[in-house]
């Protein structure tokens, strides 16, 4: 029990730098279309205190996918009204397959240099590699709050867009249930392995390369 427990706490360092870079990503696209909202409100950093959320990181650490306190975004300031908010809700994602992508390379470099996958730093950079895949594909998903749905969303009539976001709340109660009984955990696999397989085609690329 102990061990399970000190195995999980160990984790929080990638889980909080992981989670505040994907907030940060999303604060500073906004910031760069034209909204200050992040900035004002003192969110663009990397100081996990900004963005804790004790339920999301709890879950990242127990259950391998979780979430950070949303950055606040007024899309309306946004200097592009359809591509604005699309930008920003990717921007988050794409910051945990880059932590994922370096992360994976210098475990790639290592096991060429050393040809040994053990130990402490090397075993720290797969686990990274795994979360950040795991986080960027549970918040592609296209269901509200996360940033798939706000992908689509943008893509919708404005019409439809207010009455998506007026359901939110109710969306976001099915989401947890969906989480809970396990529904959703092949889907999120499956985002996972495409995006794996995408690091390994570039990793390879690289390490060829240096061969």
């Amino acid at each position: 029990m102990l061990n399970s427990l000190l195995s999980k706490i160990y984790l929080l360092p990638i889980i909080l730098l992981s989670l505040s870079v994907h907030e940060l990503s999303h604060g500073f696209a906004a910031y760069k279309l034209g909204d200050t909202t992040a900035k004002d409100m003192g969110r663009l950093t990397l100081n996990p205190a900004a963005h804790l959320d004790i339920v999301g990181t709890v879950a990242m650490m127990f259950f391998g996918f979780g979430w950070a306190k949303p950055v606040p975004v007024n899309f309306s300031r946004l200097r592009y009204r359809r591509l604005g908010p699309i930008l920003v809700a990717i921007a988050g994602p794409l910051s945990n397959i880059l932590i994922a992508l370096v992360s994976y390379v210098f475990y790639a470099l290592i096991w060429f240099k050393t040809g040994d996958a053990q130990g402490f730093f090397i075993e720290y950079l797969e686990t990274a590699v795994v979360l950040n895949v795991t986080l960027a594909a549970f918040n592609l998903l296209p269901i509200p709050p996360l940033d798939g749905s706000k992908v689509v969303i943008s893509l919708l009539p404005s019409r439809l867009q207010y009455k998506v976001y007026s359901y939110e709340p109710y969306i976001q109660i099915v989401l947890f249930i969906l989480l809970y009984i396990g529904l959703l955990g092949p889907i999120i696999r499956g985002f996972s392995y495409i995006v794996m397989r995408w690091l390994n085609s570039i990793v390879s690329g690289i390490i060829n390369f240096i061969a």
